[in-house]
């Protein structure tokens, strides 16, 4: 197997090396690959444990938006440096690449030009969902089941130079499980506090109130907001700044992986 620092070496959007490691990796970890979907000539993959054991299912996604390409080789660092103690502990699926037709031209949008991860729920634009949600809704019975006690989705921010989360949790306020992410991702980048603002290609902007690096049930139509609704108890959605060090992304994206894990064993 290549070294960690090969790969991250490889250019950041080269998606035929990121497949490549993905089996690899996938092999030596025990994992069991299944082609979810096809978009033109590139699959997306979910990959399950080859043996369930008694901890809690938790889902990890990764590229919805295709430009955003530190969470999906966050997921493969995660693998590659990961104890199997780990991953004995609980029962952990990913869905690395929701969006590989975006990745391989480093473009939010996909092929099609429609932009994934919208109008799950909470219809406000009645955006006309994209080939790739439309894949998850087909196949939203096995995504629940594998997300049951918990849903992680890795995203970067292209506007803004800090980290933070929304987080989804049957609670009135964040609990420390929430706020033991926003730790994580504190140990690499700046957090988050205040308002923000978000710029749509269409001219709209919408606006969110982050209180020390939480923006807290804002029930937005994405995929996390539709899986909590649909009774996953815990849906967090991270953002890491796009526009930092790639390295440095990579690396902050995988320990917010082992943080989520380790702490969704402790709780549940």
């Amino acid at each position: 197997m290549k070294s960690i620092d090969s790969w991250l070496k490889c250019e950041s959007y080269d998606i035929k090396e990121f497949i490549r490691a993905l089996y690899e990796i996938a092999s030596k970890k025990g994992l069991v690959i299944v082609k979810l979907a096809q978009i033109k000539k590139y699959p997306i993959l979910i990959l399950t444990p080859s043996k369930i054991n008694k901890g809690p299912n938790l889902l990890i996604a990764a590229g919805f938006h295709g430009e955003e390409c530190g969470g999906p080789w966050g997921i493969l660092h995660f693998l590659q440096t990961c104890s199997n103690s780990i991953l004995e502990k609980a029962n952990v699926s990913f869905l690395p690449l929701v969006n590989p037709t975006g990745f391989a031209k480093g473009k939010r949008e996909n092929y099609l030009g429609e932009v994934p991860n919208t109008d799950y729920i909470h219809t406000i634009k009645k955006i006309e969902r994209s080939q790739e949600d439309l894949f998850l809704l087909k196949n939203i019975k096995l995504l629940k089941k594998l997300a049951k006690q918990g849903f992680l989705s890795l995203h970067e921010d292209q506007e803004h130079s800090k980290f933070y989360l929304f987080s989804f949790e049957n609670s009135e306020v964040p609990s420390s499980f929430s706020k033991r992410l926003v730790t994580t991702g504190s140990k690499f980048f700046r957090v988050q506090n205040g308002k923000i603002k978000y710029h749509y290609s269409d001219g709209t902007i919408d606006e969110s109130s982050v209180d020390k690096g939480i923006v807290f049930k804002k029930h937005d139509g994405t995929f996390e907001d539709l899986l909590f609704h649909e009774g996953v108890p815990r849906a967090i959605c991270t953002e890491t700044p796009a526009f930092d060090n790639i390295d440095k992304r990579i690396k902050a994206n995988s320990e917010i992986i082992k943080s989520f894990v380790k702490h969704s064993i402790i709780k549940l």
